[in-house]
């Protein structure tokens, strides 16, 4: 009897199910079976048990293990398992990334393989017991890491909650931590490093005989200080790429010059009497005035008088012969006070010609009642005025107590004019040449202070951590000690910059070109670098680069490797400490931060009070520094705990405060200082201004700046308001950030800036079509856009990214991946391919793909019924993130969920040389590459396993197997046929007492629920079993479709080929 025939021939997973829309060879379930053989005509095999390669240990088996990366280092073996690690033969390692079990804390760990730790998990970054910090806690962390080269190793850890298609505002960029490893070492892109180094200049001078006779081609060595002149100075460090680096903000140096008819400063300091204060008789209103007995006047040649100004005990005054420009400085000391109430003011003043109000007032300055009330006596403060012009006449300085005052008695223990005025006695000097001298300070020659750890850094997860941590980035304290800092990031260093010189302050300030006149690294023993070159031969020298961001720490939405650079893509900068740019001659390089240690920079010729030598800066003061950065109307501050110079004498306390002050970010707008003065606290602020070339914003003043007063009102910062002022981040969803080849600097050339949220890059060029090689080496997915990188010419990375599509975008950071020349993404509950710039769906539909379950009732094996549970779009629904993962030796890709959440999905595999889709009953938490062998690893009873998916573990032989097609109308017309002899073809083969089911049904669109109409079992309890061609044939009537199932354990032997159906339509005629 014949009929008609269709040859069924298994072909893929396929999300068609209605009978209308049927698609030949298409399954419901296609699980653990694998296609093999022609292409054309594959058989399906079960897919044999990986090899288990390594087992991690752990103790701590409730924390929750998030992510595993196989890191590539040098030295070190790639064919790894339990029995190949051992010391002597190199070692293979893997960053473990997991949530503490009951705080959320992040930790990332790394196997070891010596002594008692071997094979088991050692922590690189973390937490300190006891010091949780709730604000940053990931949870759900997420974790990217790579290998840049063999020594060189980048890991990403982001707070990864997203339970939708990723955003910018879903992304908390607070918990975003990018980390390099070396070796047994981890620390951020880049740690705040301050040099040790100070600057000074030595001056010889010459007849203009000597000067012609010694250098007659003009060759003199220094720079010529016939005048004033001006340097700026930048330190800086150099990476590997040849960037410059951590660049201080510049130190404008004044060379003092010296030729007759010219200007200098001078001081003419007046000397109250000793013996007379004001309020010696009671002061009730009106004025008390203050006299002066001698002189102590000194110019810039030596002189010991200076022509106009002289003293005038008897009338307490004194008198100016000749137009002066110059400034006043006055210091009080109180002698005692007793105020009639807490509200009242007094003023100091500078009359011409006379001491009471109708007399011309030239200074004033107002002292407040706060800052005597309750003020111990021997407290000074110190009065500064502006530039003045005085002309000739007699001066009286006045106490004012306006009436406000029972009893107040001051003495002015020192006044001082800061004046500009002509040189007199220089008419033998005609030619004067500068050396600069610089000079290191501490035990490494103008290395980096800073400290770290075996898990270097981890303080950024402590909530101790309120401020930066200053007194750790300067002292050392033991752990990574000042050279290490160096060493782990190849810098070398500091180099010393310079412009060339300038006739006033202001040019050198507002100079942008540097040149490189040094490196003063550690050999230089002696600790003293002297410059001879004069400013010819600076021009000669190399420009220093512009600062890239280099004090701030970066880190991003994501971190990918491509063309061999590091790219990081949502731009996240924590901003830099307020005081990282400071010129190092202002921090007090301590070794302990106890104000009756000397620091260890401490200058004799520079670090004093200007209105009082005697005074020196040589102890280390706390000051509190916040500066404000303001990007787009948005304020981020940080707030840093540091030591600046201080002058110490019991409870007579004086803190230099910076007068040249600069932070390495032009978009920086203030500065506020609450330093230590006496037994108080001063606040004082300063407002910044944008660098009209470097990458600074600076505040500068020719001026000392020193604490004058304790602010009753001020107090230290608080510290849990600090510490969420730090760890606040500025997130930039559209920004691209290439790095250099050495892989942790990032040029501004190599930032690049999108219109959406970036999430994820590849580089196709090794795979390529031939039309479009080159052209886009790098493609960038965002989250509703795509573009590409073009290359650039000369010494231009890339020059621009190209919008390629905004039809399509990406879902989640690993949801990209490269095969066979294509470009593979997941969107909108869907995956895409892409070829150059055409875009389409990557496969028959899978949408609505269900998850590969056939419920089998233990009483009768044969009732079988199909899961409902989504598959595919599950993997975008709910905690997790769907991902891609390529194998490109095997044309797989996998489709999968990666995150934190149970039970694990099952994987979703596309092999591209068969063009079918089936799933995997081997499920793992996440798969990564060794080399570029991919590797699953799993959690089982606190153990890490990690498996091999190209390597078969033999010692499995058998393995569950469930196959369901779609029902089948056999052809276009849907009406009822009956079943004749049919046929599948392939070798059935079980173990003994394992058994395979094979189900064939009918449906009807009458019935609600299908047709069981034929059932064979293929096993036995007491033998193996081995059958071919499994015969089908069914006496149960008429249906309109049928489908296959085959369900059970059967030996990894087994093929399943084409199924051949013989059918008679209904009312056909029977050829006998």
């Amino acid at each position: 009897m014949a009929g008609s025939f269709k040859q069924h021939q298994i072909k893929t997973l396929n999300t068609i199910s209605d009978e209308d829309a049927y698609v030949d060879g298409s399954c419901e379930i296609l699980d653990n079976l694998e296609p093999d053989g022609l292409e054309s005509n594959p058989k399906w095999l079960p897919v044999p048990q990986h090899l288990l390669k390594h087992n991690t240990n752990y103790t701590t088996g409730s924390n929750v293990r998030e992510r595993i990366f196989h890191v590539k280092r040098q030295g070190l073996n790639s064919d790894f398992d339990n029995n190949s690690r051992s010391v002597s033969n190199g070692v293979d390692y893997f960053i473990v990334c997991e949530a503490e079990s009951t705080n959320d804390m992040i930790i990332v760990s790394t196997t070891t393989n010596s002594g008692s730790a071997k094979n088991k998990l050692t922590q690189i970054i973390g937490f300190d017991v006891g010091e949780h910090d709730t604000e940053l806690a990931h949870g759900n962390p997420n974790m990217q890491a790579f290998s840049l080269r063999d020594d060189q190793q980048f890991i990403l850890i982001n707070k990864s909650n997203e339970t939708d298609k990723h955003s910018p505002e879903t992304y908390d960029e607070k918990l975003s931590f990018l980390y390099m490893n070396r070796g047994d070492t981890v620390g951020p892109l880049l740690p705040p490093t301050f040099p040790t180094l100070s600057v000074s200049h030595t001056s010889e001078e010459f007849t203009l005989d000597q000067f012609e006779k010694a250098f007659p081609l003009g060759d003199y060595p220094g720079i010529l200080a016939n005048r004033d002149r001006f340097v700026g100075i930048i330190y800086a460090y150099q990476a590997p790429s040849g960037q410059y680096i951590k660049q201080t903000a510049p130190y404008i140096h004044k060379i003092d010059g010296l030729i007759s008819g010219a200007t200098t400063q001078q001081f003419a300091r007046l000397k109250n009497d000793e013996n007379t204060s004001s309020g010696d008789t009671s002061v009730t209103n009106g004025t008390e005035r203050f006299g002066f007995s001698l002189q102590d006047e000194v110019d810039g040649s030596g002189a010991v008088s200076i022509d106009g100004i002289s003293s005038d005990l008897t009338n307490e005054r004194f008198t100016i012969t000749q137009t002066l420009n110059g400034k006043i400085v006055v210091n009080f000391r109180i002698v005692s006070s007793s105020p009639q109430g807490t509200g009242a003011s007094f003023n100091i003043e500078v009359r011409k010609d006379g001491f009471t109000t109708q007399y011309p007032l030239i200074f004033s300055y107002t002292i407040q009642s706060y800052q005597i009330f309750s003020t111990p006596a021997g407290t000074n403060i110190i009065a500064q005025s502006d530039q003045l012009v005085f002309e000739p006449g007699d001066y009286y300085l006045i106490v004012n107590a306006n009436g406000a005052w029972n009893s107040l008695v001051l003495r002015a223990t020192r006044f001082q004019f800061n004046l500009d005025v002509p040189v007199t006695n220089t008419a033998n000097v005609n030619n004067r040449v500068a050396k600069l001298k610089f000079t290191s300070h501490g035990s490494d020659t103008g290395d980096v202070f800073g400290s770290s750890s075996a898990n270097v850094y981890k303080n950024l997860f402590k909530s101790s951590q309120t401020y930066y941590p200053a007194r750790d980035l300067i002292a050392d304290s033991g752990e990574v000690g000042r050279t290490k800092i160096k060493d782990f990031y190849d810098i070398t260093g500091p180099h010393i910059f310079i412009t060339t010189p300038k006739d006033t302050f202001d040019d050198a300030i507002n100079e942008g070109t540097y040149y490189h006149i040094a490196n003063f690294s550690k050999n230089d023993l002696s600790g003293v670098l002297e410059f001879k070159d004069n400013e010819e031969k600076i021009v000669t020298k190399r420009v220093m680069n512009n600062d890239p961001f280099s004090h701030h720490i970066l880190s991003g939405y994501n971190v990918k490797k491509a063309l061999n650079r590091v790219r990081i893509l949502g731009l996240v900068t924590d901003f830099a400490p307020s005081n990282s740019a400071f010129s190092p001659r202002y921090l007090a390089h301590t070794t302990n931060g106890n104000e009756a240690t000397t620091i260890e920079n401490f200058n004799a010729s520079e670090d004093f009070v200007v209105t009082d030598t005697a005074k020196v800066f040589d102890k280390p003061l706390v000051a509190y520094i916040t500066v404000t950065i303001n990007i787009d109307g948005k304020e981020f501050k940080r707030v840093t705990k540091t030591f600046l110079k201080g002058y110490v004498n019991g409870n007579d306390k004086i803190t230099q405060i910076p007068n040249q002050i600069g932070y390495p970010d032009r978009r920086a707008t203030k500065i506020e200082f609450i330093a230590t003065h006496n037994t108080g606290l001063q606040k004082i602020e300063y407002e910044l201004t944008p660098h009209p070339f470097l990458n600074v914003a600076y505040n500068y003043s020719e001026e000392q700046r020193v604490t004058t007063q304790v602010d009753g009102t001020v107090s230290v910062p608080n510290g849990a308001a600090s510490k969420t002022l730090n760890i606040n981040k500025l997130y930039e969803p559209g920004k691209v950030r290439v790095s250099s080849i050495d892989g942790f600097t990032f040029p501004l050339d190599q930032t690049y800036d999108l219109d959406d949220m970036a999430i994820s890059c590849v580089d196709n060029i090794q795979e390529a079509a031939q039309s479009t090689f080159g052209r886009y080496p790098v493609t960038v997915f965002c989250a509703n856009k795509i573009y590409g990188f073009e290359f650039g010419q000369g010494g231009v990375l890339f020059k621009k990214l190209m919008l390629i599509t905004d039809d399509f975008g990406i879902y989640s950071r690993d949801a990209v991946t490269t095969l066979a020349g294509s470009i593979f993404f997941l969107d909108k509950d869907s995956m895409y391919v892409m070829v150059g710039n055409n875009i389409q769906e990557a496969h028959r539909p899978i949408e609505n793909l269900k998850e590969p379950s056939l419920s089998v009732d233990t009483s009768d094996p044969f009732a079988v019924t199909v899961g409902t549970t989504d598959l595919f779009k599950g993997y975008f629904t709910g905690t997790g993130d769907p991902r891609l993962f390529s194998d490109p030796n095997k044309n797989r890709l996998y489709i999968f969920k990666g995150g934190n959440y149970s039970p694990l999905k099952p994987f979703l595999i596309y092999d591209t040389r068969y063009n079918s889709y089936y799933t995997s009953a081997q499920i793992y938490k996440d798969l990564f590459y060794v080399g570029s062998t991919p590797y699953g690893f799993k959690i089982e009873s606190n153990t890490i396993k990690i498996y091999n998916l190209h390597e078969t573990d033999t010692s499995i032989t058998s393995t569950n197997i469930k196959l369901a097609t779609q029902f089948m109308p056999f052809d276009s017309t849907f009406n009822y046929k009956k079943l004749l002899s049919s046929v599948m073809q392939g070798d059935f083969e079980t173990k003994q007492n394992e058994y395979v089911f094979i189900t064939l049904q009918g449906k009807r669109s009458t019935h609600a629920s299908p047709t069981t109409l034929i059932k064979i079992t293929i096993g036995n309890s007491n033998t193996a079993v081995s059958q071919d061609n499994i015969y089908l044939k069914s006496n149960r009537g008429s249906y309109q479709s049928f489908r296959l199932l085959i369900n059970g354990t059967a030996k990894l032997t087994t093929k399943i080929g084409q199924t051949l159906f013989n059918y008679l339509p209904r009312n056909a005629k029977i050829k006998i």
